[in-house]
């Protein structure tokens, strides 16, 4: 049985943050952005239905990752953005 895609709404069900941006009331076409600020945390997201951007702003750690595949790590920090599917 193949999972069902996260959408960005469901996306604090498994990252729970403040909400620091919205733009679903903007009536922008084909693009939403969300914002959200989080603490230090470790969590598994199920795959997503959207691109996922993270920019990241805090001490110096690492994230890892796999799309279906090989696990991959690399370190990130303020100034570092990361994009998921």
């Amino acid at each position: 049985m193949q999972q069902a895609l996260v959408t960005p709404d469901r996306i604090p069900e498994w990252i729970p943050g403040t909400m620091t941006m919205d733009s679903s009331r903007r009536g922008w076409k084909g693009i939403t952005l969300k914002g959200y600020h989080y603490d230090r945390q470790q969590a598994a997201i199920p795959p997503m239905r959207d691109y996922m951007i993270v920019a990241y702003d805090g001490a110096p750690t690492t994230m890892s990752r796999s799309a279906g595949g090989a696990w991959q790590s690399a370190a990130v920090g303020a100034g570092k953005i990361s994009l998921s599917k």
